[in-house]
């Protein structure tokens, strides 16, 4: 790196200047991403709302800063390492908690960034080439626009230049100061993103083998440390002071050791990462010595966040590299394509085509003394020190990038420093000086141009003025276009997308008029405008509101009828911004238009500027109190066997219809009970539709003893089962009997059956026989009895029956009163492979106690049987 040292006399030295240019141009982007996050409500994307979350985390874990809180926030396992989000939290402090305010927390990388790309080129190639590098990286679209954003990228690009800007300086690890502060900046973009190594790990491994440093480790420990005291060089108090560190650090967080992938171990890890740090430090300075000093230093501080979330490695490598990754693309190493996807990416949305232009210009510059005179010799010499760093930074990531399943044009962002370095490089290098001051005239008017057009809704018109069509390729834009350039309030970012804040307040408002504190809500889209991390990060701190997802990769293997009708919401849309399985629920929500229908209110739709259309459903009903879902679903798989299509069921209580719904896929038409006073009339209506009714009832309230005693009174009641606390009865409903047939049977001189009622002498098999029988009370009966309706075939084999207390149950025998004349219904369900045939009906009274029946008495008083033969029923085919 020779050229180094020369480097900065070939231009005038100005450090004044120089700062004074980059404070304003520092301050310059600064003030327009503000006025940028002013004009832009939209948090588009769904890693921005989950990283915005973070800073509330972090936020709310430090009101209080002692060595509990900031082990938490260092350690919170969340994939990421918490560092480009650290900055966020004193600016709430100041400013107050706004996305606004957590988004210029990147003021603080932006600086970062641009002193060290200027200190990079200025140390490589001069003054020229550090301010113009500089000036290019601020306005490079992709970086100007991700420092707007809650991504890490911007603040990753930001640390490997700066750890990059340090490893120039170190000289070849002879310069104690510089390698130490390397190693703090190692450690420091561990805590970034892991992706850090893959762009520093080239430049670095070179220099490592270049500088000799390698060679001179064991020297270097041999050598006797002088100058100071005994104690200090001590390696055993080096082993207490790490022990004192390490107790200080994890004793008052040792509950959250278990929680960790080494648990206990992490204790005497951290201790020898700490041992081995002081031991080094203080060893005789020398670049063996020096170089392990920062490679310790940057494990010790990169461990805070890495090795309590060592696992995060695993998770890594799949997403990044392994088949079984849900987020991999196919990787085809035999096709030309896939080594220079990430070119085109550079090109399209990295820089555009005016940079990307200049990009190839200054490496056909640069490239050009290898190629006069054109050999093999001439073209593999050696390139300088200071070019194999960059080509190093640029190539080594994009080696490792391409090789992975997963692609994002923020993934090489932070090679993009080096883009400018050689670009900035290529250009200086040119000896006409009027090409030179035609092509520095075009970086700045093209660079503040597509910076402006990419930034302000108002000059959107220069994005239509910068495409061109160009022979056998078409149309091409000379501004680089991406999702992660936007501008603050037009297109995606159009504030009328922006319709979170809007559900939430809805959803907080009905929460309070129905009175509920605790709510589900069922998210059925996944739009960059709206998904489950934006509602996450609106309703953060919000403990009532919790979520029925449909955008886990399992969904599907769940069971969505149930997750779809236990939330208390539905947020939904037209049109493709859903995952698989919220389509698959919305199908099923538009097959069960009955139960969705009586279940949800439409609270509030939204035409969106795409045309598409956003729901917002509120449940109706919410069944309270304990009560068991195993009954209800062993209820509904009953229920699905014996229903039939066409057929309504009865709520009692109504809420019930919410748990219900959740297990029940097929037609029937649900209903919960109305107002009170409208209680009658909805049962007259009701039955008139049907000819078979369901009544589910729990909790025997006074609504319970209305509607069941109608039915019972109007109705025949043809079945009827428990399940846990729930019982279920099928009634056939009231119709026009014709006049009574009469008999005047007498039963022991306690009761006298007068007659009956046949609905219909014809019927169906599978059907219900309708039959009402008119009893007199003869006596006091002092016991319950029940009645017993069984058909018989011509042999006397019983074939059905319906067994009950008189009137449902709701008139025991013991509260007829003498000459009390009872009308009692009964439904008598026949099975569904009754062959036809003529059937007898034959009726009679029995005591459950002991099943002995009352006598039936013949005129003389004389006993006559035990049972009463009615009629005759005929069962047609279906």
């Amino acid at each position: 790196m020779s050229s180094s040292t020369n480097a900065p006399s070939r231009s005038r030295s100005r450090p004044g200047l120089d700062l004074l240019l980059l404070t304003l141009l520092s301050l310059f982007h600064g003030a327009n991403n503000w006025l940028y996050l002013s004009k832009s409500v939209a948090i588009l994307g769904w890693d921005q709302p989950d990283h915005l979350v973070r800073t509330l985390v972090y936020n709310d874990t430090l009101q209080q800063v002692n060595i509990r809180s900031l082990f938490e926030v260092m350690t919170w396992s969340w994939n990421r390492p918490p560092l480009p989000w650290l900055p966020a939290p004193p600016l709430y402090r100041l400013f107050g908690i706004s996305v606004d305010v957590a988004l210029m927390g990147n003021v603080l990388y932006l600086f970062i960034l641009l002193f060290s790309v200027y200190g990079i080129g200025r140390k490589m190639y001069g003054r020229g080439v550090g301010l113009l590098t500089t000036f290019a990286v601020s306005t490079y679209p992709i970086l100007f626009n991700l420092s707007r954003t809650a991504y890490p990228d911007f603040a990753l690009t930001a640390m490997v230049a700066l750890s990059i800007s340090l490893l120039v300086r170190v000289d070849g690890f002879r310069d104690r100061r510089y390698s130490l502060l390397w190693g703090l900046s190692l450690g420091l973009g561990i805590l970034t993103k892991w992706p850090f190594l893959a762009f520093v790990g080239g430049p670095a491994i070179y220099l490592f083998l270049c500088s000799g440093a390698l060679r001179e480790i064991r020297p270097s420990l041999r050598t006797k440390a002088s100058g100071l005291p005994g104690l200090v060089r001590s390696p055993w108090l080096h082993g207490i002071w790490a022990l004192f560190l390490t107790f200080v650090w994890f004793f008052p967080n040792r509950a959250h050791l278990p929680q960790f992938t080494l648990g206990v171990w992490l204790l005497p890890t951290s201790w020898l990462l700490l041992w081995a740090t002081f031991f080094l430090i203080t060893r005789p300075a020398g670049q063996g010595t020096n170089l392990l000093s920062a490679l310790s230093i940057g494990a010790v501080v990169g461990s805070i966040w890495s090795l309590p979330n060592i696992g995060f490695l695993g998770r890594v490598f799949f997403i990044a590299y392994s088949r079984g990754s849900a987020w991999g693309r196919l990787l085809n190493l035999t096709n030309p394509l896939t080594y220079t996807r990430y070119l085109s990416i550079m090109a399209g949305e990295h820089l555009g085509g005016l940079y990307f232009a200049l990009f190839l210009l200054a490496i056909l510059v640069l490239a050009y003394p290898r190629l006069k005179p054109l050999s093999w010799k001439n073209v593999l010499r050696p390139v300088s020190g200071e070019m194999a760093i960059l080509l190093l930074w640029l190539a080594a990531p994009y080696f490792v990038f391409t090789l992975s399943r997963t692609e994002s044009p923020r993934f090489l962002v932070p090679t993009l420093p080096a883009v400018a370095l050689i670009t900035a490089r290529g250009m200086m290098r040119l000896r006409r000086v009027g090409l030179r001051a035609l092509l520095l005239a075009l970086v700045v008017a093209g660079g503040l141009a597509q910076f402006f057009a990419l930034s302000f809704d108002e000059l959107a018109w220069l994005q239509e003025k910068g495409t061109i069509d160009l022979p056998m390729i078409g149309e091409a834009s000379l501004l680089a276009q991406s999702r992660y350039i936007q501008l603050p309030a037009s297109g995606d970012t159009d504030p009328r997308y922006w319709i979170g804040p809007q559900v939430v307040d809805l959803i907080r408002r009905d929460m309070l008029s129905r009175g509920r504190e605790r709510v589900g809500v069922a998210l059925l889209i996944n739009a960059p405008y709206f998904n489950y991390s934006t509602f996450n990060f609106l309703t953060y701190g919000e403990p009532g509101m919790e979520w029925c997802r449909f955008d886990e990769p399992d969904a599907l293997d769940r069971p969505l009828l149930l997750r779809l009708f236990e939330c208390d919401y539905l947020v939904s849309v037209t049109g493709t911004d859903v995952t698989s399985a919220a389509r698959k629920a919305l199908t099923m929500k538009e097959e069960m238009p009955l139960f969705f229908d009586v279940l949800f209110d439409s609270i509030w739709r939204y035409l969106l500027p795409d045309g598409n259309t956003v729901s917002l459903y509120g449940k109706r009903y919410r069944l309270e109190g304990e009560y068991s879902l195993e009954d209800y679903r062993r209820l509904a798989e009953d229920l699905a066997s014996r229903s039939r299509e066409g057929e309504g069921i009865i709520f009692d209580p109504p809420e019930q219809v919410e748990v219900f719904a959740r297990y029940y896929e097929d037609p029937l038409y649900p209903y919960p009970l109305p107002r009170e006073n409208e209680i009658e009339r909805w049962l007259e209506e009701i039955s008139d539709e049907h000819e078979r009714l369901w009544a589910l009832f729990w909790d025997e309230g006074e609504s319970s003893h209305l509607i069941e005693g109608w039915l019972n009174q109007h109705g025949f009641r043809a079945w009827d089962g428990w399940y846990g606390t729930l019982r279920l009865a099928l009634y056939g409903t009231p119709t026009t009997l014709p006049p009574p047939q009469p008999l005047n049977v007498n039963l022991e001189d306690r009761v006298t059956l007068l007659g009956y009622s046949l609905a219909e002498e014809e019927v169906r098999a599978g059907e219900i026989v309708r039959l009402t029988l008119f009893w007199r009370a003869e006596a006091e009966v002092d016991e319950r009895h029940k009645v017993f309706v069984h058909l018989l075939d011509e042999e006397g084999r019983l074939l059905a029956q319906r067994d009950s207390e008189p009137v449902g149950g709701s008139r025991p025998t013991t509260t007829w009163a003498p000459g009390e004349v009872v009308a009692d219904n009964y439904g008598v369900l026949l099975p569904e492979d009754l062959p036809p045939a003529d059937y007898h009906l034959v009726v009679g009274i029995y005591l459950p106690s002991t099943g002995e029946r009352l006598s039936v008495l013949g005129d003389e008083g004389e006993v006559a049987g035990d049972s009463i033969p009615l009629t005759s029923v005929q069962v047609v085919s279906k």
